[in-house]
């Protein structure tokens, strides 16, 4: 059914914390001023939610002071994670009918919406966040189920190791409140090297970089700023005995069928904030060009809006006059109940 009405758009971006210090309901933008918070809740892990009613008091904080409107002034579109159970779905769908009363609502897979932000709709998307990376072949704008991977590593990971690294070098940012600092080092100076072993071999001083603390003080970084993303290729130097992203790139695509591997092997498209290290692009391509058969072109994309690709991709959807008729409704949602988002959102 068309969702009808005369619709606005409204955008915003924040990072995904709660804090649990008594302040769960409290403003977002106030948290993240605050320094003596000593536990933090991630509503989502490994792509999946776990806390719903964490999750729901976030939704309805973007409503309240983000967004500054009701539920019900207009449909939403939401994104899912490519392996996301059938009951997680229906509870998302609930939630958004039952509780906060959107009058149209849709989800869709996080993988697809970064391939269409990339002006396709068939090809390959390696996407890695803040909880999980994984691989999403897509055939014309639909997700490839026996093809997707997941590797349990991603940017939240990848600061924890980072403050490992930091304490064998004697930098302490073990608090819950320096990881806003750790996260800094990793976005600002962290970059992959094209030969791991060879960038181990260099002498410190040709990659130091000097890092200074709010309080004024400064350190070192020097083998930690490789070290880091490396793990996304050897997940074993976090102890996980899982293929690195090159490895599991082939292995999905080659999942697939045959027609398609050439056209997939020509189009990785990378999105999410975990793909943004400076030199992975390129050590993707090298490392997956050695495992492809002779003659098959590897090309891996590598747009500079990637952080936000999922989003760009949801709203160039929704903004499709063709796709005013995905919309699911509520009345048809009455009439069909939770069920209704497997039979419209594939």
């Amino acid at each position: 059914m068309k969702y009808m009405k005369e619709r606005k758009t409204w955008s915003l971006a924040f990072r995904k914390i709660n804090n649990l210090n008594g302040k769960t309901n409290g403003k977002l933008n106030d948290f993240f001023h605050l320094s003596y918070c000593s536990s933090y809740s991630y509503p989502v892990e490994r792509g999946l939610i776990t806390s719903w009613g964490d999750m729901e008091i976030m939704w309805k904080h973007i409503y309240d002071d983000n967004l500054r409107l009701k539920p019900c002034d207009g449909p939403v579109l939401i994104t899912e994670s490519a392996l996301n159970p059938l009951a997680n779905r229906q509870r998302v769908t609930e939630v958004f009918f039952e509780h906060l009363e959107v009058p149209a609502f849709f989800m869709s897979i996080q993988g697809v919406l970064a391939l269409f932000a990339a002006g396709f709709t068939t090809g390959f998307v390696l996407n890695s966040g803040a909880g999980v990376t994984q691989c999403v072949p897509t055939f014309e704008g639909y997700c490839l189920p026996h093809g997707v991977q997941q590797l349990d590593l991603a940017g939240l990971d990848l600061t924890n190791y980072l403050m490992m690294l930091l304490k064998e070098d004697g930098i302490m940012l073990l608090r819950a409140s320096d990881r806003k600092i750790v996260m800094d080092i990793k976005e600002t100076y962290c970059y992959v090297a094209m030969n791991f072993e060879e960038e181990k071999a260099k002498k410190s001083d040709c990659i130091e970089k000097i890092y200074q603390l709010p309080d004024g003080k400064r350190f070192k970084l020097h083998s930690q700023l490789f070290h880091c993303p490396e793990a996304l290729f050897s997940p074993s130097l976090m102890h996980l005995e899982s293929p690195g992203i090159d490895k599991m790139c082939f292995s999905s695509i080659m999942k697939c069928d045959a027609d398609l591997r050439n056209a997939f092997f020509s189009n990785i498209i990378l999105a999410g904030g975990s793909t943004s290290f400076p030199g992975l692009d390129k050590r993707l391509v090298r490392d997956i060009a050695k495992m492809v058969p002779a003659n098959t072109p590897v090309q891996v994309i590598a747009l500079p809006e990637r952080k936000t690709s999922v989003w760009m991709g949801g709203s160039i959807l929704a903004s499709l006059s063709a796709f005013q008729d995905m919309w699911i409704t509520a009345a048809e949602y009455k009439e069909v109940g939770p069920n209704i988002v497997h039979q419209r959102c594939f």
